[in-house]
């Protein structure tokens, strides 16, 4: 079948690799990949396997997509706009990524080894990958048959590639390459009455004219703000709003060019993304609040390792929730003081004011100033939290226990359960 397949691939990681410990490697690496295989799902892209630091997916298969193109290419815009979370996770300010992606026919099974695996062979996996290994650090390259699918794409979609000129393929000679720059979404189909070379350097949207819909058109803003104000009091009733809400420093990373009719989206590494995708990624040197969810329903993540966070936020913001994070004690004790959670998740060891010595005192203040009390775990390390660890974490304040060993579905479990129990 004819797919889509991209390469990435983490510019600066081999020196960087050099510089640290293997656990930190892995962690970094499970951390950002974590990130990547979200937005793969989410899009509809297949990841088919990681080696070392690059990470390759397909559209078109193993599941059928006759539009692939267009998938794969949002897609790896949307990769473009975690460049910041890549320079966070590694704590390196210069790391970035390169992108290729070709599209053609393959051949697709699994290998039956000692471990069967699903592959994909054929010369659009080769193409694909030269088209990452001689990509532009930070940039999407694509080929001449992926440049020319997007223009053939299907729905009120349309790209916008600038040609690189001809770059030397080994194995194909000098073949014409595209770097990919924009997407553009409209409700009405793009005219189609400029050539195939006009549209690639220029990009002239259709003029969008209202429609005359016979009568007053409703104010979907105001309907939207309704309906969430609504939401609100309803998590408000839940929540109680025992303590007074959190005042700090906000963190925007979304930003919507828009008029009733279309929306231009400039993916690039600043990337100004659609209001209905979750993004909330933090700026660095500040990690007190995420963004994600309904404010009175927030859960408190509290862990020094910033690749630790990002990787369980991600998570927890599947549930809708907002994530609140804080890399030391004192800052946890802070946001504690100020604003209930849903839940806590604390690792006991942390720097400034240990994890223990943090709920401790919050205990104490909390006797004084709180009805309700707050549910605090303690995020262990050890993949089984003995009986005596419990009942330490138990005497100190903590409510239990939840290793960070285990499966995402019971870190997911504990918070539904928690907001189940709060509606009780």
């Amino acid at each position: 079948p004819s797919v889509s397949v991209i390469f990435s691939d983490i510019v600066g990681f081999t020196e960087w690799s050099s510089k640290v410990t293997a656990d930190v490697v892995i962690g970094c690496l499970s951390s950002y990949f974590q990130i990547l295989d979200d937005y793969a799902e989410r899009c509809g892209v297949y990841k088919v396997e990681t080696i070392g630091d690059g990470w390759m997916a397909v559209c078109g298969a193993p599941t059928e997509n006759l539009n692939h193109a267009s998938t794969m290419a949002k897609f790896a815009l949307e990769v473009l706009t975690t460049l910041d979370d890549l320079k966070e996770i590694f704590d390196h300010p210069t790391m970035t990524m390169r992108i290729g992606i070709h599209c053609g026919p393959v051949v697709s099974g699994i290998v039956r080894a000692d471990r069967p695996r699903w592959q994909l062979f054929g010369d659009t996996v080769n193409m694909a990958s030269r088209m990452e290994s001689t990509g532009v650090p930070g940039s999407v390259q694509i080929s001449q048959n992926m440049f020319e699918a997007l223009q053939n794409s299907v729905g009120h979609v349309s790209f916008l590639a600038e040609p690189r000129g001809k770059v030397q393929i080994k194995g194909k000679g000098m073949q014409e390459t595209y770097l990919l720059k924009y997407v553009q979404f409209w409700e009405k189909k793009r005219r189609s009455s400029t050539s195939l070379k006009d549209r690639l350097t220029v990009f002239n949207p259709p003029e969008q004219k209202p429609r005359d819909r016979g009568g007053s058109v409703p104010d979907i803003k105001a309907i939207r703000g309704k309906l969430k104000s609504s939401l609100m009091a309803s998590l408000a009733t839940i929540n109680k709003r025992i303590a007074e809400q959190f005042s700090g420093p906000k963190h925007t990373t979304l930003s919507e060019e828009s008029d009733s009719k279309s929306r231009f989206y400039h993916m690039d590494v600043k990337a100004k993304r659609d209001s209905g995708v979750s993004l909330d990624s933090c700026d660095s040197g500040n990690y007190s609040l995420c963004e994600g969810g309904a404010a009175d329903m927030a859960v408190l993540l509290v862990d020094d390792v910033v690749s630790v966070l990002m990787q369980y936020r991600r998570l927890i913001q599947k549930t809708g929730l907002a994530v609140f994070t804080a890399r030391d004690g004192l800052e946890a004790l802070s946001l504690m003081q100020k604003k209930s959670f849903v839940v806590v998740f604390m690792n006991p060891d942390l720097p400034n004011l240990s994890g223990c010595d943090c709920v401790a005192q919050f205990r104490e203040w909390e006797q004084d100033n709180r009805v309700l009390k707050q549910y605090i775990l303690a995020l262990s390390k050890e993949e089984d939290v003995t009986y005596e660890e419990n009942n330490r974490f138990s005497q100190i304040g903590f409510n239990g226990s939840e290793s960070m060993m285990n499966s995402k579905a019971a870190i997911l479990d504990c918070v539904t359960k928690r907001i189940a129990d709060m509606a009780i």
